[in-house]
């Protein structure tokens, strides 16, 4: 080969090598701003959609935010930060643990956007408590907890138990010592439901807007513990709306409902305490999953795992 043609070769050789350097990295930058412009109209369309509110939806908020709890323990971030940026679309109060994990999850989706606009929005949660509310309901859950121990529970069991049975001595000192302690403690269920009442005509619901997560929680159980109020006549107008307007979980609210229900022999209605649920045909138990549905449940099989002894049924809520 002439000295001429080797360098005409030569020539062509490194052009071509420098056409496919060129482009491989022009493929490469292509790729590179797609998937930018991809994670940004991602995050971008996402914060135009989140605050362009159409209508509040709590129980289609509690389904969003459970399917996407779901979804994000089997590690799928992507659909699950999808589906809780559709949830928060439904309402006008995102709660504080949906918050936190909405903030993961931008983070593992790379959209710092809404990554630093969960974490004001979280910093601005505290503004609206009712601090003095918070702290009346927090004075009346030490006091419905004061009973809550070993001493009242077997005065309550022996009581229960000595009224059931014609031979045991109800004039016995060990009976009117139980008789006495469980008036005391119905007495302070009692004062504390009316307390809280009273307090819900001046302030509003004690929902977690209003009193925080843990005032919300700590109401929650002075209402649960509030048996004595049977078919829920006096309780069920607040607990109602409540429902619909995020003011109470839909766990806690069918914990209520349900407990009332089996205080007077009648089944749960939507099985968040499974008394009997085994014994239900599967077409009763798809009637039980539309009514958890109505107020933001998943289907038992979702949302809860029971566990059955020789004695209690232990339940564990998958949140």
């Amino acid at each position: 080969m002439s000295i001429k043609k080797m360098f005409k070769f030569e020539y062509i050789l490194n052009h071509e090598r420098f056409l496919q350097k060129n482009v491989f990295a022009d493929t490469l930058i292509f790729i590179i701003m797609k998937s930018v412009i991809l994670i940004f109209s991602f995050c971008f369309g996402s914060i135009i959609s989140i605050f362009s509110q159409t209508t509040v939806n709590y129980p289609e908020y509690f389904i969003l935010i459970g399917i996407a709890n779901e979804q994000k323990a089997h590690n799928n971030y992507d659909s699950a930060f999808v589906n809780y940026k559709k949830a928060f679309k439904l309402v006008d109060y995102v709660f504080k643990k949906d918050l936190e994990v909405a903030i993961e999850l931008a983070k593992k989706t790379n959209c710092d956007s809404l990554h630093n606009i969960f974490k004001n929005q979280l910093k601005g949660i505290e503004d609206g408590i009712d601090t003095d509310y918070m702290l009346k309901i927090k004075k009346l859950f030490e006091l419905d907890q004061k009973f809550r121990n070993k001493k009242y529970r077997n005065a309550l069991y022996y009581y229960t138990d000595c009224i059931a049975d014609s031979l045991c001595n109800k004039n016995g000192k060990k009976f009117i010592k139980a008789k006495l302690r469980c008036e005391e403690w119905r007495r302070i269920d009692s004062t504390n439901i009316h307390q809280l009442i009273k307090l819900m005509g001046e302030k509003g619901f004690p929902g977690e807007r209003l009193v925080g997560a843990k005032g919300a929680e700590q109401a929650f159980f002075i209402m649960l513990h509030f048996d004595y109020d049977g078919n829920n006549k006096i309780l069920e107008p607040y607990l109602n709306k409540a429902i619909l307007s995020g003011n109470i979980s839909p766990k806690n609210y069918a914990q209520i409902v349900d407990r009332r229900r089996i205080n007077l022999k009648e089944d749960p209605m939507y099985y968040v305490i499974p008394f009997g649920y085994e014994k239900l045909t599967e077409e009763q138990k798809k009637e039980v999953d539309k009514k958890r549905a109505s107020i933001g449940l998943l289907p038992v099989s979702k949302s809860q795992t029971i566990i059955r002894k020789k004695n209690s049924i232990r339940v564990i809520y998958n949140e």
